[in-house]
């Protein structure tokens, strides 16, 4: 959406992956372990040598460095961020973006960080790391993550941590979760619903409006974007309470957290919490803490929590409600990403590759590393 093509993309889990290549066709999806895969795996994949790919973009685990997990400096997923940084060093590409859960800043775990970018910062500039939160950038929800952004000045104009501060929108204008969710549907047995009620005229319907948006030419399902020209949307599929669970979710007042479930209820007007992922099949299948719907009795549907998170309507998640919370818990708002991406591509050298506007001309590419789980 910022006008980057994905070369690749590489991630572990065959379950939170398996429809990158259903929302980005033509792009390509490889399931390698980031630790052990040499680097020339990558880069033959996509049919590119060292300096070729124009970015590289990782998400490392960030269960080792999350307040809400166990914190074991031990923890095997941390040494992913060496890794990270081991790939990068080998592609060799213009930029690199890095995110983690601000956890990692903190005394004891900051040094992970430092001997990563040790490795690369004789040939890039570093930005970061800076702490940013999804909610200043557009999305409905308070979510903070750490960006490192690494530069190679002969082909990126160099630019600071401060430059980013243009990017965040006033605070006034900021969404909250009626913004989000108010035209969506009630949950139904189903997967699809039709939309039933149009945006708020004015401010507080264009969010609802832009992920109502149809994409350009290039991504999203066919399937998918016939339904939504017909005026349906996925993402509905009922979570079924009992009546002791909704008599406890109607004493809970917005703003409040349910005592036993310890599912946050939200506030129409304001931004939504932190959504959780919950844990894979390796970890038993807990599945993520939901927050409450601010006046409805049940959880939210994961339609409304990829709107809460800024995912646009034609992205289309997996047919389990586990997986799909799953995947919008782990994943950076793409309102942050899009705002980032974009500044990124504004600051390429004019001598480099063009910016695909998905008009022709050709694209940069970038490579993406997801959680390696």
């Amino acid at each position: 959406m910022a006008g980057f093509e994905t070369a690749v993309a590489v991630d572990i889990d065959p379950d939170l992956s398996e429809i990158f290549e259903t929302n980005f066709p033509g792009s390509k999806r490889l399931l390698l372990d980031l630790a052990t895969c040499k680097t020339d795996q990558i880069l033959k994949a996509c049919n590119a040598k060292p300096r070729e790919i124009i970015g590289v973009i990782g998400g490392p685990p960030c269960q080792g460095f999350s307040p809400i997990g166990k914190r074991e400096k031990g923890d095997p997923r941390n040494r992913l961020i060496g890794h990270f940084f081991r790939h990068v060093g080998a592609i060799q590409p213009a930029f690199f973006v890095l995110e983690n859960v601000p956890g990692i800043l903190d005394k004891g775990y900051r040094q992970i960080l430092r001997q990563g970018i040790k490795r690369v910062s004789a040939k890039y500039m570093i930005v970061g790391p800076i702490e940013f939160n999804a909610w200043e950038f557009g999305a409905a929800t308070r979510r903070a993550r750490a960006i490192v952004i690494g530069l190679d000045p002969s082909r990126i104009n160099s630019f600071e941590a401060d430059d980013l501060d243009e990017l965040k929108i006033e605070a006034g204008k900021r969404p909250t979760v009626f913004e989000a969710i108010h035209d969506l549907p009630e949950p139904y047995p189903g997967l699809w619903r039709e939309y039933g009620r149009t945006p708020e005229r004015g401010r507080k319907g264009d969010y609802a409006r832009l992920a109502r948006a149809l994409p350009k030419s290039g991504i999203g399902d066919n399937e998918v974007l016939k339904k939504m020209k017909r005026g349906s949307v996925s993402g509905f599929t009922e979570t079924k309470h009992t009546p002791e669970v909704v008599a406890r979710f109607e004493r809970t007042s917005p703003g409040r957290t349910e005592t036993i479930s310890r599912c946050p209820r939200l506030t129409w007007e304001k931004p939504c919490t932190t959504l959780r992922a919950g844990t894979g099949k390796d970890k038993g299948k807990f599945q993520s803490i939901r927050p409450i719907h601010p006046e409805q009795d049940r959880v939210i549907t994961v339609r409304e929590a990829a709107r809460i998170q800024g995912f646009p309507d034609w992205f289309f998640f997996h047919k389990t409600k586990w997986h799909s919370f799953r995947m919008i818990g782990n994943s950076v708002s793409p309102k942050l990403s899009e705002a980032l991406m974009r500044f990124i591509a504004s600051r390429l050298k004019s001598d480099g590759p063009p910016v695909n506007n998905r008009s022709g001309e050709s694209a940069d590419r970038i490579g993406t590393s997801g959680h390696n789980r």
